[in-house]
Parts: C-alpha cells; sequence; structure tokens
C-alpha cells in the first residue's frame, strides 16, 4: 500500500469490501499480533497495519472443499495482496501491481491447516 498512512480509512474500506465480496472467512495478520477477520473494518483499523509492514493474509482449510475451491482460494489470496501492495493514498483503488513485487503463497501454513499468504503494505 503506498499510502503513508498504512491501512486506514478509505485503503482499509477498499480492502474490506474486496474481503467480504470474496465471501471467505479471511483473516490478516502481521508479527505481534493475533490474525484478525479481514471482513471487518473495525478489527482491521484497531489492528493498525501500517506502512511497509508484512502480513499474512489466510483462509482456514475447512473454508475451502476441493481442489477446484483451493485454486480459487489462492487467486483470491494473491489478488488481496495486489490490492493491499497497490493501493494509492488519495483514491484508494487498486493500481497494476510491479510484476516484481507479488505476493508468495506460504508453504509453510500459519496456523495449521490454513492457506496463507504474504504481502507487505506498501
Amino acid at each position: 500500500m503506498s499510502a503513508s498512512i498504512g491501512l486506514h480509512a478509505r485503503p482499509a474500506a477498499v480492502f474490506v469490501r474486496a474481503v467480504t465480496e470474496t465471501g471467505l472467512p479471511i483473516r490478516i495478520r502481521k508479527a505481534g499480533i493475533e490474525g484478525v477477520d479481514a471482513r471487518s473494518l473495525l478489527e482491521v483499523m484497531t489492528a493498525d497495519f501500517e506502512f511497509g509492514c508484512e502480513v499474512e493474509l489466510s483462509v482456514p482449510d475447512n473454508a475451502v472443499t476441493d481442489a477446484s475451491s483451493l485454486q480459487a482460494a489462492e487467486v483470491t489470496l494473491q489478488s488481496l495482496a495486489q490490492l493491499l501492495e497497490s493501493q494509492g493514498a488519495a483514491d484508494a483503488l487498486p493500481r497494476p501491481l510491479n510484476p516484481g513485487r507479488r505476493g508468495k503463497l506460504n508453504p509453510a501454513v500459519t496456523p495449521p491447516n490454513a492457506l496463507s499468504l504474504t504481502a507487505t503494505i506498501l
């Protein structure tokens, strides 16, 4: 996220709206805090995801019922990571992501039995 204030106000609202539209119970966390429900604007803003922090987006295993759901969840997490890494402070709308800065799926998932992805808020 390019907003120097991090994931607050309009950028947070855009992110939470995008998460809610997925229909998945996505959680977002950073070092030092438990994950919060990414569908909740209050929880996301309270967690204080500042500019430059690395976050982990995750979906619990029980939300992914088959291989096609797993693939869809992976694509969803990647899209949300792109959104976090590309939001502008002025308009809070996603812009194309620099191809060299894509979020990467994390094979060592945390918590256990979850699909997760790491992204940096720029």
